[in-house]
């Protein structure tokens, strides 16, 4: 049951039993809950899905920001932003702005 003060302010001064009261504290947990489960989710969503390392065949890699479709005569493979060669690959990090790959001698290509 809502109340109003006599002054004319419309702010309702509510009244609530022990029940009532008892929903809304299960309500806002469970909001609670779900708020801070969203948030982690789209962090760890935005966090780990774009990122990437990619490898040419002369064994050239390089990172990307987002993960791209490379066309099929680059000749690239596409790893997981946390994927590292092992101890006799013989790879070697290559770094370049923008969107394109290292193709052969050398050459970057945008694409």
């Amino acid at each position: 049951m809502a109340r109003f003060p006599r002054d004319g302010n419309q702010i309702a001064y509510e009244t609530f039993s022990p029940h009532d009261l008892k929903l809304k504290e299960i309500a806002m947990k469970h909001l609670g809950s779900a708020v801070v489960l969203t948030v982690g989710l789209l962090a760890f969503g935005a966090t780990t899905a774009s990122a990437a390392v990619v490898c040419n065949g002369e064994g050239d890699c390089w990172r990307t920001k987002e993960r791209y479709t490379y066309p099929p005569d680059a000749g690239v493979r596409v790893y997981s932003d946390d994927w590292k060669w092992g101890p006799d690959d013989k790879y070697r990090w290559r770094e370049h702005e923008g969107r394109g790959y290292w193709g052969p001698k050398g050459a970057w290509i945008e694409f």
